[in-house]
């Protein structure tokens, strides 16, 4: 039956799932294990390229990503929204009213 001898491998369909099997976890740990080097590279590329040029490629990357975003679906600040009431201040200007220092009220 399905039952090998002793010291025979596995014979049959039995065989060739747990073959099948091994293969795959084998190829799934080959796949993990380069992609933790290529990571790596990765890293030391951009640590590199930083030190020597002095270029931050993380944050060019995140500022083509947000004009990408904004060409496509346009701005997400509220101010620039058809129908947003007038005198929104932006997120990263003051109230004219706020002094330079702050309000004067932290501690």
């Amino acid at each position: 039956g399905l039952v090998g001898r002793p010291g025979e491998p596995w014979i049959g369909i039995v065989g060739v799932v747990a073959r099948a099997s091994g293969w795959a976890v084998f190829l799934v740990v080959i796949c993990y294990m380069l992609s933790m080097c290529s990571s790596g590279w990765t890293l030391i590329y951009l640590a590199l390229r930083h030190r020597k040029d002095g270029e931050d490629l993380l944050l060019r990357a995140d500022d083509e990503d947000y004009r990408r975003f904004e060409e496509e679906y346009g701005s997400a600040d509220e101010s620039t929204r058809p129908g947003a009431p007038h005198g929104v201040p932006d997120a990263h200007e003051r109230p004219d009213d706020e002094p330079a220092g702050g309000t004067g009220t932290e501690a």
